[in-house]
This record gives structure tokens, C-alpha cells and sequence, in this order.
């Protein structure tokens, strides 16, 4: 019995964890995307690649190299510096990319032109799964025990 009870707790926790975890996961997806759509005025440039860092990701199949690059831009007649993270393409020193900067304050850049649906359909779909799951432990430990505790009744009503 204790057993039985104990694996209801973790079930209903599990269930509470995953829905807390969905709804961030679809909250921050949203967020995210909505803040990058807001960059729409943001003024488009080249950008020179002035550093080149690489870093590698294994798994039990394969390996994915991926590149940390730092760039430089000019605004306004001031050189300003960014960086951007997990490049998969190789990138050189000295390459141009493009990039876009915030009129109001050049030294916030980004190098995502347009906002990628991707960074919203995943994570939001991921937060849509572990809602899905949390409903499903939640639901599933308050049947159970309520089941128990009806035949848990049924029975002291016979003795």
C-alpha cells in the first residue's frame, strides 16, 4: 500500500513538473520570437568576421563542429563589436556577414536578419508534448487514486 501511494505522489509530481515545464517552453518560444519580430527596424549591414573559435559536439554516431564567431560593424561612424554562437558553416576571418543593428542603441547587433519560425515551432511543440505528458501523469494519479480510495470505501462498508 505504502508502495502503491508513494508511486502516486511521483506520478501527480511528474505531472506537475512536465505541465510547469510545457508552459515554459511555450511561453519562452512566444516570447522569444515576438522579441525578435520587433527588430523589424533595425538597420541592416556587413559585418567583418574578426575572430573564429571552434567547438566540437559528439555522439555515440557522429560529429558536429560548430563555430563562435566575433565580428566587428560600423555605425554611425563608430566600430562596434558582436558575436554569434554555434555557427554550423565554416566561417573565416575577414568573411562579411550580414547583420542588423539597433538604431537607437548600435551596439546591440544580431546576426538573424529574420526571425526563424524554428525557434518557435520546436520549442512551442516540445512545451505542447510535455503539457500533453503532465495532463496525462496528473490525470492518471488522481484516477488511480481515486479508484483506490472508492474500493478502499467499498470494502469498510462490508465489514
Amino acid at each position: 500500500m505504502k508502495r502503491r501511494t508513494l508511486s502516486l505522489i511521483i506520478s501527480g509530481l511528474l505531472g506537475v513538473i512536465a505541465i510547469l515545464s510545457g508552459i515554459y517552453l511555450m511561453a519562452a518560444s512566444v516570447t522569444n520570437y515576438i522579441a525578435e519580430s520587433k527588430k523589424t527596424d533595425w538597420i541592416v549591414t556587413e559585418a567583418r568576421i574578426t575572430d573564429v573559435s571552434s567547438r566540437v559536439k559528439r555522439n555515440s554516431k557522429s560529429s558536429t563542429t560548430f563555430y563562435d564567431l566575433t565580428y566587428q560593424y560600423e555605425a554611425d561612424g563608430k566600430t562596434y563589436t558582436g558575436k554569434k554562437s554555434s555557427v554550423s558553416g565554416i566561417r573565416l576571418v575577414g568573411d562579411e556577414i550580414k547583420i542588423k543593428y539597433d538604431p537607437d542603441n548600435p551596439s546591440d547587433s544580431t546576426s538573424d536578419i529574420t526571425p526563424n519560425k524554428d525557434d518557435l515551432i520546436y520549442p512551442f511543440g516540445g512545451g505542447v508534448l510535455f503539457l500533453a505528458a503532465g495532463i496525462f501523469f496528473l490525470l492518471t494519479a488522481i484516477t488511480v487514486s481515486y479508484t483506490h480510495l472508492r474500493a478502499h470505501e467499498t470494502c469498510a462498508d462490508l465489514v
